[in-house]
């Protein structure tokens, strides 16, 4: 099975890693921030089997579109597959290739005051045809003077990168990095160094290269060198979650007690509106009668009225505090769960990184020379342990 590579385009950054490297570090189909830029989790819905890789998109939150089409059926992916993932307010592009940037096998071609122009067409200098969203006329390398290069966008449309950062123009430095849609080109000065699987036209390779030769005796590099071991720790100590707080709700008062004074009062004033009306019945006047009536209605009005609606507004009171409770709890619950995850993604890269390295890591080491691969002395309690499989280790964070 060939190694495939994945270019994650996020905002204005670009990235490549193994997609083998990315399952690793993805859970449930989602690569935690400690690996793609340490900005958000990222879906990544790549598998591998039977020896090959897979796409499927089975998230009904994501989007997944390729060459203007949704995917939601299983493929198998190839060199070249670019795909958009988009969800609310946030999206971001993967690119699959076959290469990772330069290697040995690449070719230094003569830069000089001619512009080199890179893009799909077989016009262009150097001809990126890994597939139809690279643009026709993408990007070009301008002298501006001996020595002196400046790297353009020229359509906007995939976007330029300079060391991993998108530009539109920049001032080109030794050894920086141009990245289109897959291929990295390095630039120097006097030259520009392309991966050699890359076709170019109208531009010639170096012969010969200047080489400076060191001043005084030549001293052969020691290639093994034995650094201080450093061993990082691992989060501890006790995270403490408070309880809820507890709801804030007054005994409520039986309706009779609220209005019974004043329908006391009422029936009072009613009695008195009855010796009224007889009295008025018997020959008196008619002008205390009205009286009489109007404020007998009043307070038996009020008696009824106003106990239910300070009864009303006392209820949804209770209710807005009790909304009020729970979102905050809520808060300083998420609050809490983010200090818990960042003290467990900590300790887990302490343990994959620094403490048991996996073997892929181990052979990594060996085949960079990596430092870290002689940092153990017999001493040490881990000296020649190796790490075989997965486990389970206690989380040293106390939890109450």
């Amino acid at each position: 099975m060939n190694n495939l590579f994945a270019s994650l385009f996020i905002k204005d950054r670009v990235c490549q890693y193994k997609i083998d490297e990315v399952i690793q570090n993805s859970v449930n189909g989602y690569v935690g921030e400690n690996l793609v830029f340490k900005s958000r989790n990222v879906y990544f819905p790549i598998q591998i089997r039977d020896g090959a890789y897979y796409l499927h998109n089975k998230s009904l939150d994501w989007k997944c579109v390729s060459e203007n089409n949704e995917v939601r059926e299983e493929r198998a992916l190839r060199h070249g597959d670019y795909f958009v993932f988009s969800r609310d307010d946030f999206s971001y592009s993967v690119l699959i290739t076959e290469q990772r940037s330069v290697s040995v096998s690449s070719i230094a071609y003569k830069l000089g005051a001619q512009s080199v122009f890179l893009g799909r067409s077989e016009e262009m200098n150097v001809i990126l045809d890994i597939n139809a969203n690279v643009s026709r006329k993408c990007a070009a390398i301008r002298a501006d003077a001996p020595g002196v290069h400046f790297i353009e966008d020229l359509s906007g449309k995939t976007g330029v990168y300079l060391n991993g950062k998108k530009t539109s123009s920049e001032r080109l430095h030794a050894g920086d990095r141009i990245y289109i849609m897959g291929t990295t080109v390095v630039y120097f000065p006097e030259m520009l160094v392309i991966p050699s699987s890359v076709k170019t036209s109208g531009i010639a390779p170096l012969d010969e290269f200047d080489v400076l030769s060191p001043e005084g005796e030549f001293v052969e590099p020691t290639p093994y060198v034995r650094a201080p071991r450093i061993i990082k720790s691992q989060e501890s100590g006790k995270i403490t979650i408070d309880n809820p707080p507890t709801p804030q709700r007054s005994k409520e008062m039986p309706f009779i007690l609220t209005a019974g004074p004043s329908i006391t009062m009422s029936l009072a004033m009613i009695a008195s509106l009855g010796v009224t009306i007889s009295n008025a019945i018997s020959g008196g006047g008619f002008g205390s009668l009205i009286t009489s009536g109007v404020m007998a209605i009043s307070m038996l009005a009020g008696a009824l009225l106003w106990p239910n609606l300070l009864r009303s507004y006392t209820r949804r009171q209770e209710e807005a505090n009790e909304l009020y409770r729970r979102s905050k709890y809520s808060a300083y619950l998420a609050q809490k769960e983010q200090e818990i995850k960042q003290k467990y993604d900590r300790n887990a890269r302490v343990l994959s990184e620094n403490l048991m390295p996996s073997p892929n890591m181990l052979s990594e080491f060996i085949e960079q020379r990596n430092r870290r691969l002689w940092e153990r002395i017999p001493s040490d309690d881990d000296f020649l342990t190796v790490r075989l499989g997965l486990g389970e280790v206690d989380f040293e964070v106390d939890i109450q």
